[in-house]
């Protein structure tokens, strides 16, 4: 539904703020919501087994490297875009972790 309703939003509100580059922008970051959703349900299983330690693993270690990765894209020049790097990494590296740490697929 996130997803949905940023991409749907993203031309009026780039008009809105007349800022013609901010719609593919949203467009692009509105992805993440359904990514980040893939990995949820594995999530869940894993605070509920206990694995606080390994979710705080899988969390510090996107976080670090989706930081990392666009501090480099920002000063490569990337400008607002390297926000989307960072995220998209984020959303994504989440994922795929809590999948192959969660037993359940």
């Amino acid at each position: 539904m996130k997803f949905l309703l940023v991409l749907l939003a993203a031309v009026p509100l780039a008009t809105y703020f007349s800022a013609p580059g901010l719609a593919p922008l949203l467009a692009v970051l509105s992805l993440s919501f359904p990514i980040a959703g893939c990995g949820i349900v594995h999530q869940a299983l894993l605070e509920r087994a206990g694995h606080f330690r390994t979710i705080a693993r899988i969390e510090g270690s996107s976080n670090l490297v989706g930081g990392a990765l666009g501090l480099v894209s920002a000063l490569a020049g990337a400008g607002a875009w390297s926000l989307v790097v960072q995220l998209a990494f984020v959303s994504i590296a989440t994922s795929v972790q809590l999948w192959l740490a969660s037993e359940w697929r």
